[in-house]
Parts: structure tokens; C-alpha cells; sequence
């Protein structure tokens, strides 16, 4: 009488087969080698057919119909052959029993059998092929929840204009976020307003006299505060020893925690304005503090940072700064409709009574409506940004009767930051005649559509 099997791991009364609506008709053929009868006995051929209905019947050695484990995938490879529907559904809800899972029962044709009567090598090498394959299919997963989890985070977060002034009319974006991997600089649309290397936005005021009026600066999402600075005075660092902001390059400084990994930077505020502390909870537009001209920076404004999981992002294009997918910018709608993109602008423009000097100008020294008719010069000034290479500039400055006094036209050698020019005559007689004068300053820019005006300034002041 053949030897009983010793009783194995009953798969199919372990396996908690919950996925009552799969069909039955799913079968997977495959043919082995020799394969041991349920009885133990001397080894014989067998078909074995696979089969999602669990086993009714005796197979013999003290269980029901056997199974085998598909581990975590399978693969064509294996020599199995699938037909009817995936089994994705069952192989994702079926419960894990003892580190293996799911169970796919192995029914036999005219004698029951479980897994073992596969044969070592069968089962080793449809081990081998399963796993291999769940490997690959693992990372496919794990890719694609990554991926979908950073597009869910991204969209979930969005930033709103962190000052609180009107951009183009008083304030403008003098710096974008550097997208050209090389020793150059491109803002996000190509243009050259940033620098090589630079990682923010930074938003100026056209000169010192609107910081002195006071720019709130202001929370562009809710968050936490992680860090503070102020006490670092308002000044150029042109005009100073560099030993003087030695490792505070950020000048007075706000730095906020937002949810998903997400962290905002407020660089160069003014001296005294810091209005939050460490850990303080802010809301979006919360005041943060003003726009000044503390640290590293030569003329005020806001240098505003943005950083996913410790890398920085350009709001305008979102995270792919290296331009690899479309752009998802981080602002709200209502934020991107107020910046629009100015890749040249004037700052400020007036008249001196001398030879204008430019941080004279910007420090609001030049801003006179009128000047005496003994004045020993008349300059007519003004501030721009953006100019670009090859762009034509032309100044004048007229008399009462629209007498021309004094008049320049020149070409850009290359691109500036911020460009200061003027013209100006000095005082010939005793006294200029009085009347009105006036200031003119054009840029032309050539281009596919011939020459265009990007600048027009006027400006006007009585001598009595």
C-alpha cells in the first residue's frame, strides 16, 4: 500500500480567495517532466492544468487540491501559457500566507496533485522566471506611483505674488531663474534677464525712495517659519568691504516651511522690518517684512527663492528647470496674470542740476520739478533694465521752443542689467531762458519685423 504524503502547507484552505467575481475560465497550461502521483509513488507523466476555482477533492495525502505559489509575477519565459483574463486583479487582493503570495491552484486530469508533483526543476526554474519578472514589474510600480506622486504634489501647491506692489507700474522683476546649464544665462523664455548661476526671482523697486517708502513683503503660501535674520543695514555692497556680509549673502532673511516637501526664501529685506519669529505659523500674504537692500545686492529689492526638496524651481516654469517636459508654472492664475513677462523697462528718469550720478539719482536726490535759471548744468537722466545687444538708444533734451540743447544716439555693445545714461548742456549766459524743457530717451530694438520702440520716456521741468 503506498506510503502516505507527509502533510504539507494546505495552500488552498490558506489562501483567502476574496475576489469571488473573477471568472473561472482563467487556465494556464503547462506540461512538465516526470511528476510524482499524490500517492508518493514511482514517477509517471502528467498534465497539469491551472485553475482559479479552489479543490473539492481528496488528493490523498491528508489535503485538498494542491497549489503553487506565484511568488510576485510571472513571465512567458516560464513556459506559461495564459488565457482568458488577467490575473493582475487576484494577484494584487489575494492575502499573503507565510511570505508567499497569491496561490494559483494546480488541478490535476484524472488525479489530484500539489505543487511538488511539478518537479524540482520545473518548480526552480518557474521560481526563477516569476521573480524575475516581478522585479522588472516592481519598478515599473514604483516608478509610476513616484512620478505620479511628485506631478500630485507639484499641482498641489501654488504661490501667490509675494509683494505687495503693482507690477510694471512701480515694481518690476529684474532677475529670473538661470535655465542655461552652461557658463551663460537665459531667463525661462530665453532672454538674458538673470545671471549665470542665479536660482531666484528677484523683484526690485525702481530706487531707494520707494524702499524708504516701505514694499511689504509677503508670505506666497501658508507655512512655518524655520529661520530669521535682521539687524543687517541697507546699503550697496559696492560700497562697502566684503568682510562686512561674510556669510550672510542674503542679507536680512525669511525663510518658510510649506507642506510636500515645498520651502520659500525671502532674501535682502529690510533692516528693522522682520515681522514673524522661528516657528510662527504664517498664512498666505501674511507680512513677512519690506524690500530693502541688506547682503549681497546693489540695488533693493526681493530675491525670492523657491525649493522642492531642497532644490531650487523657478516658479515660472515649475520643476522642469532643465526644460525637459512643458512647463507647469507654481503661480497662482491670479499671480501669473500680474507677471507679465517686461524683458526691458525704465526704472526712474529725471533732471539734475549737475552732472547726474547714478546712486544719486536712484537715491531720489534728481527728483526736482523745477530748477533755478542759474543752474550750472541741465542733465536729463534715466534708469533702464534689459537693454539687449545692438539695441539703439536716442536722447534728447529740448528747450522752450523745442530748441534741441543737447541730443545723443548710440548702439548697446552688449546686454546690461540695468543701464544708466544721460545728456545734458551747461549754462553758456547768465541765465537759461525760462520755460518749459524736456527729456526724450527712445530704445529700438531690430528684429523679424524690422525696428520697434521697446522704451519711450518723457520727461518735463519749468524754469521760471
Amino acid at each position: 500500500m503506498p506510503t502516505p504524503c507527509p502533510a504539507k502547507v494546505d495552500a488552498i484552505r490558506q489562501a483567502q480567495w476574496t475576489d469571488t467575481a473573477m471568472p473561472g475560465a482563467l487556465q494556464a497550461q503547462r506540461r512538465y517532466g516526470a511528476t510524482r502521483p499524490a500517492t508518493c509513488g514511482a514517477p509517471r507523466r502528467q498534465s497539469r492544468a491551472v485553475s482559479t476555482e479552489p479543490s473539492t477533492r481528496s488528493d490523498g495525502c491528508g489535503g485538498r487540491g494542491g497549489t503553487m505559489p506565484l511568488w510576485r509575477g510571472w513571465q512567458s519565459t516560464s513556459r506559461l501559457e495564459l488565457s482568458g483574463t488577467p490575473v493582475a486583479r487576484r494577484l494584487l487582493t489575494a492575502p499573503a500566507r507565510s511570505g508567499y503570495n497569491p496561490f494559483v491552484r494546480i488541478a490535476g486530469k484524472g488525479t489530484d496533485g500539489l505543487a511538488r508533483t511539478a518537479g524540482r526543476k520545473g518548480v526552480a526554474a518557474y521560481s526563477q522566471a516569476v521573480r524575475s519578472g516581478m522585479r522588472r514589474f516592481g519598478f515599473l510600480v514604483f516608478y509610476i506611483a513616484f512620478w505620479q506622486s511628485a506631478q500630485a504634489q507639484e499641482a498641489a501647491l501654488r504661490f501667490q505674488l509675494p509683494v505687495i506692489c503693482e507690477i510694471g507700474a512701480v515694481c518690476v522683476i529684474q532677475n529670473y531663474y538661470d535655465h542655461d546649464p552652461g557658463p551663460g544665462f537665459a531667463d525661462y523664455t530665453g532672454g538674458s534677464l538673470s545671471y549665470d548661476g542665479h536660482t531666484g526671482t528677484d523683484i526690485r523697486a525702481p530706487d531707494y525712495v520707494a524702499m524708504r517708502a516701505g514694499i511689504p513683503v509677503v508670505a506666497a503660501a501658508p507655512g512655518v517659519v524655520k529661520a530669521t535674520r535682521d539687524g543687517m543695514a541697507d546699503v550697496n555692497f559696492r560700497k562697502i568691504d566684503a568682510s562686512q556680509i561674510e556669510g550672510r549673502a542674503a542679507g536680512n532673511v525669511v525663510v518658510i516651511v510649506h507642506r510636500n516637501g515645498w520651502e520659500t526664501i525671502y532674501k535682502h529685506l529690510m533692516k528693522g522690518s522682520v515681522a514673524v519669529k522661528r516657528g510662527q505659523r504664517v498664512q498666505a500674504g501674511q507680512v513677512l517684512g519690506k524690500i530693502g537692500l541688506s547682503g549681497a545686492t546693489e540695488f533693493p529689492h526681493l530675491h525670492l527663492t523657491v525649493r522642492f526638496n531642497g532644490k531650487p524651481a523657478d516658479p515660472f516654469t515649475g520643476l522642469s528647470v532643465d526644460n525637459t517636459r512643458t512647463p507647469n508654472p507654481l503661480w497662482t492664475e491670479e499671480t501669473r496674470a500680474q507677471l507679465f513677462y517686461m524683458s526691458t523697462g525704465v526704472l526712474s528718469a529725471g533732471f539734475a542740476a549737475e552732472v547726474p550720478e547714478p546712486e544719486r539719482a536712484r537715491n531720489g536726490e534728481y527728483s526736482v520739478a523745477t530748477l533755478e535759471n542759474t543752474a550750472p548744468v541741465i542733465g536729463f537722466w534715466v534708469d533702464v533694465f534689459g537693454p539687449r545687444a545692438g539695441d539703439i538708444e536716442v536722447m534728447h533734451l529740448f528747450g522752450p521752443n523745442g530748441v534741441v540743447l543737447a541730443k545723443s544716439r548710440k548702439t548697446m555693445p552688449e546686454n546690461k542689467a540695468v543701464w544708466f545714461r544721460f545728456v545734458g548742456k551747461r549754462l553758456k549766459k547768465s541765465t537759461w531762458p525760462p520755460g518749459s524743457y524736456r527729456g526724450e530717451y527712445r530704445l529700438l530694438r531690430r528684429g523679424d519685423q524690422g525696428v520697434t520702440e521697446v522704451v519711450n520716456v518723457v520727461r518735463t521741468f519749468e524754469i521760471r
